[in-house]
């Protein structure tokens, strides 16, 4: 078990006696033990002042990704993704390279154990970021998305659930497949449990058609798949797929029970639950 040092203790923040609605740090401590494995406390995210390149964190603390520190932000900060990382807010954020478009980044918590000091970057890796000179230490607390214009998409955190400031088809298809078939959806490419649906309009009068949905962490399919949408009378409306993991490429599987006769046949995120550098059960 690790020994409790001022490196890996987490110090009780108590309302700013100056009233100004911010935290202040007072002597008190809690062990890395009491934090809890996989801990994590505030650290939300939202999109800056510059809604499409920067990213606001809150304070808050996590344990790192081997449970061996605590990382502790005790003043919010602002990361810019389409800058080179550097250290404190309202500062560039990303670890290597130039922001692309149509990509997932993760956002770390990082922290250099000599000073203490701990900051944020941007990542797409979603296992081994690059570090910066002397920080050692490093936590997933969650992830954004670029769009053809290397602008981040809006959306909004609240606990570990982000949801979509506007939803996204996955899948758009007239003629839909009848053999299980892997989608990647609107998540970052981990383990998550996505947000979503499914939506379609046969072409056929009250004619039966079975939209399935399946959880992307099955290896195995009988014959009672489960299924989130079930339609008579040409419609079936949105249905929230609540409760589907996907795999750790961020895929789900999906069937249909006919391939024709529909107008249209569509698969849309909500958004996701993140485990945050939490173990998915």
């Amino acid at each position: 078990m690790a020994s409790l040092t001022s490196s890996n203790m987490l110090q009780v923040v108590t309302p700013d006696p100056s009233g100004a609605g911010g935290l202040a740090y007072n002597d008190n401590f809690i062990s890395l033990a009491a934090l809890g494995v996989d801990g994590i406390t505030g650290l939300h995210t939202s999109n800056g002042t510059d809604t499409s390149h920067d990213i606001d964190i809150t304070v808050g603390a996590a344990t790192d990704s081997t449970n061996a520190n605590v990382l502790v932000l005790g003043t919010a900060i602002t990361k810019q993704i389409d800058a080179s990382w550097s250290v404190g807010t309202a500062a560039g954020g990303l670890d290597t390279g130039s922001v692309t478009t149509s990509t997932w980044y993760a956002i770390w918590l990082i922290k250099r154990s000599d000073t203490g000091v701990v900051d944020a970057l941007f990542s797409t890796s979603f296992s081994s970021p690059t570090m910066p000179t002397n920080y050692d230490y490093k936590r997933y607390i969650g992830a954004v998305l670029t769009d053809g214009s290397s602008n981040i998409y809006g959306y909004t955190q609240t606990g570990n659930s982000f949801w979509w400031d506007a939803w996204v088809n996955d899948l758009s298809d007239t003629t839909p497949a009848t053999a299980i078939t892997t989608l990647r959806v609107s998540v970052p490419p981990i383990a998550c449990e996505w947000l979503g649906g499914g939506y379609f309009r046969s072409t056929v009068s009250n004619a039966e058609r079975l939209l399935e949905l399946i959880p992307g962490d099955k290896t195995a399919y009988g014959a009672g798949f489960q299924a989130v949408g079930y339609v008579l009378n040409q419609e079936v409306g949105m249905h929230v797929g609540a409760g589907f993991f996907t795999n750790s490429s961020g895929q789900i599987k999906y069937r249909s029970s006919h391939n024709t006769g529909y107008a249209f046949w569509i698969i849309r995120s909500f958004g996701w639950i993140d485990p945050r550098g939490r173990a998915v059960e």
